[in-house]
């Protein structure tokens, strides 16, 4: 079922960065504050440690493998393992999800994901139920774009050049310098107007494949 499409508003980038020789815009406090800390801060940060002298490394501690390894009395370790109070059987420890499992292939049924055909609510329908007859829109229905030109615009931006998103954002602003409300706020708004498209003539195409393999 495709999404419903909420529009979102368009937010022109009026505020400009506060560092020397930044030439970035944003459309709120809040994202110039994510740009100050992250793009100027950071920067000034990385670079105040790398002029700093390093920190002497700590001292190393020799290790005592050897020695712990020898006065360890085995035979007492076997004891308290048979009781329960030393180092734990490994072998009968649960194998992690990610060794290998034990056993062969199982096939589990999700209770609802069954694939039976279902109306627009999720209700089961019945068996060779013939699908709805498709509402044939009028000729000015570019629904659920506004109009003509906003779907010849998302054809173009989306299909035809396959712009990114950074660039549609930078269109948008520059469509709506002049106080001319653009045809979609950003990009993401232009994605969320093709994701409620509900019908469409893209052809199902499927494959099916099979092991030949020895056994």
């Amino acid at each position: 079922m495709p999404v419903q499409r909420h529009k979102r508003t368009f937010m022109p980038r009026t505020l400009p960065c506060t560092w020397k020789g930044c030439r970035q815009l944003f459309t709120n406090t809040s994202g110039l504050k994510r740009h100050v800390a992250s793009a100027h801060q950071a920067f000034g940060a990385a670079l105040k440690s790398m002029l700093n002298p390093l920190t002497p490394a700590l001292p190393s501690v020799p290790l005592s493998g050897a020695p712990v390894l020898a006065s360890l009395d085995f035979d007492d370790l076997a004891d308290r393992a048979a009781d329960g109070q030393g180092p734990r059987n490994m072998e009968a420890e649960p194998s992690h999800a990610g060794f290998q499992r034990r056993g062969g292939p199982r096939i589990e049924i999700h209770p609802r994901l069954d694939g039976t055909p279902c109306d627009t609510n999720g209700n089961d329908l019945p068996p060779a139920t013939p699908p709805l007859p498709r509402a044939q829109p009028s000729g000015d229905d570019y629904s659920p774009f506004t109009d003509r030109t906003e779907f010849e615009l998302a054809d173009f931006l989306y299909r035809k050049v396959q712009m990114p998103g950074g660039r549609i954002d930078e269109l948008m602003q520059l469509w709506g310098a002049d106080d001319h409300h653009p045809p979609f706020a950003d990009h993401k708004d232009l994605y969320n107007c093709i994701d409620a498209i509900g019908v469409g003539e893209i052809p199902w195409q499927t494959f099916s494949i099979s092991y030949t393999g020895p056994r």
